[in-house]
């Protein structure tokens, strides 16, 4: 079954899967449940070979200014060594995890558990708050 994105206006990207006949064109987000929208992405699969074909691609498109296009994964590469305030989105699915200098995005799971600690930190500051206020008074 295929792999769509969909995009939340408050948080972000994600993608679910659906086979072509039921794929909608919005989805309640998972984390606030409002609709997010169908997007197109360039493609879930990764690139297994170094000679991409949506790198040549890519590179068509931009002007060169004389200086030699990237044609490759280890052309990519060795850009994004030496241009180091250029840095690839942290979830972007075209690029390879063996780039290894990204952070993946954690877990929903994990930033669930995380919001979830959030949120009783800041109740349990909130109401000692109200607590102290009611006793000095």
């Amino acid at each position: 079954m295929p792999l769509y994105s969909y995009s939340c206006p408050n948080h972000g990207e994600f993608d679910r899967v659906f086979s072509i006949s039921e794929m909608p064109d919005s989805v309640p987000c998972p984390s606030c449940k409002k609709q997010a929208r169908k997007i197109i992405a360039l493609g879930h699969g990764g690139i297994r070979r170094n000679d991409s074909l949506w790198v040549r691609d890519v590179s068509k498109v931009f002007e060169h200014d004389g200086v030699k296009p990237m044609e490759t994964v280890g052309d990519l590469k060795n850009f994004l060594q030496k241009n180091p305030h250029i840095r690839p989105q942290e979830s972007h699915p075209a690029l390879p995890s063996s780039m290894g200098d990204y952070e993946k995005p954690k877990p929903e799971a994990v930033r669930m558990e995380e919001r979830r600690k959030k949120a009783i930190d800041w109740y349990r500051k909130d109401n000692s708050l109200i607590l102290t206020s009611g006793t000095s008074a």
